[in-house]
């Protein structure tokens, strides 16, 4: 039996951090690094605006609808949410990141979610393993990169803000 691409697959995961303990956060540092195994540093209600767009995503919807009893709202474990600052440190942005019905074998869903003077907008939605927060900024917001991990590879994508939302730009595998 050949055990190099096991090797290959385990060496990756190892050194994405995937067995480390969950990354402590400064107090004074904002996270910008989340995944399923990771949680929320410090995790905060979800704002009533967001709950109302999620509660009417189709994917929750048939997820609430195929519970027993069906529900019609968002149990508040379903959700962890953190505040980031995607444009400037004045502007609340948000990650919301799936929980126990909105997961995977080993992946969740992920919202970002920008306040604007006018209403909350979805800028991002995916199912990976992990989410991360860049230094730099196109069009005046943070880029976010992606992560799926599977048995033999490691798979990112760079999203980068179009004006409006984020949009895949680059792929890369290991």
């Amino acid at each position: 039996m050949n055990l190099r691409p096991l090797l290959l697959a385990f060496t990756l995961l190892v050194e994405n951090g995937v067995f480390a303990a969950p990354m402590q956060v400064a107090p004074t540092q904002e996270q910008s690094d989340f995944s399923t195994e990771g949680g929320v540093a410090r995790n905060i209600p979800l704002p009533p605006a967001i709950r109302k767009l999620l509660e009417r995503d189709s994917f929750i919807r048939e997820i609430l609808s195929s519970e027993s009893p069906p529900q019609t709202s968002l149990p508040k474990d379903w959700t962890l949410c953190s505040v980031v600052h995607l444009a400037s440190n004045t502007e609340p942005d948000y990650v919301v990141i799936g929980q126990n019905s909105l997961t995977g074998a080993h992946a969740t869903h992920f919202w970002v979610y920008r306040e604007t003077p006018q209403e909350m907008k979805l800028a991002l939605t995916v199912f990976a393993d992990g989410l991360s927060v860049n230094k730099q900024k196109n069009n005046g917001m943070h880029n976010v990169t992606v992560t799926w991990l599977t048995g033999v590879s490691v798979k990112q994508v760079l999203y980068v803000f179009d004006g409006n939302k984020y949009q895949a730009l680059r792929r890369s595998s290991r």
